[in-house]
């Protein structure tokens, strides 16, 4: 190419990808856990992908403290925000080598009140991180050196905890998903 634009096909890389640090994407990470997640890796050297659903201000805020750090944002329970997702990480960053699965939700409510809508709801944040982590395997990972995924539960998928029956039941797949 005479015009000096290097493709993928020369270096492997997609574009964006050149700043040599590895990713880390962290789901919910605007606040709490999964804030303290993004610092703690930023801090070791990796560049942060600060995921969020909602909390635009507090994720962008958090993002620009970060070196090389970026704000996304995708609803975990619509495929098509995930996939959009995927697809804008593949071209910013080409790489992804840590994926910290901490997007939860909870309703709380005794199991007698709780609607069908509460439990969808929180099921729906499961089932996008199950299929968010299956495409950051298959896209990302397994064509590259590898990866680590760590899924943030919680110990009420193992003891329960009254009123939020959905919740335990979610992290309780978290924890089988896991092993």
């Amino acid at each position: 190419m005479g015009d000096g634009i290097v493709s993928e096909e020369q270096t492997g890389e997609a574009p964006g990808a050149g700043s040599g640090a590895k990713v880390a994407l962290v789901t919910g990470a605007a606040t709490g856990i999964g804030a303290a997640c993004a610092r703690a890796l930023g801090s070791d050297g990796f560049r942060i992908v600060v995921h969020y659903r909602s909390s635009e201000a507090a994720a962008r805020e958090l993002a620009d403290k970060l070196p090389d750090a970026m704000a996304v944002k995708a609803d975990l329970t619509r495929s098509e925000e995930i996939d959009a997702l995927i697809r804008e990480l593949k071209e910013e960053t080409g790489r992804i080598d840590v994926l910290v699965n901490n997007a939860g939700y909870n309703v709380n409510a005794p199991l007698p009140l709780m609607k069908l809508e509460d439990y969808d709801a929180v099921a729906a944040i499961a089932r996008g991180t199950w299929y968010l982590t299956k495409l950051v395997l298959r896209r990302f990972m397994l064509r590259q050196d590898g990866g680590r995924i760590v899924n943030i539960s919680s110990v009420v998928g193992h003891t329960g905890n009254r009123g939020q029956s959905p919740y335990t039941m979610v992290k309780a797949g978290f924890d089988a998903l896991t092993k």
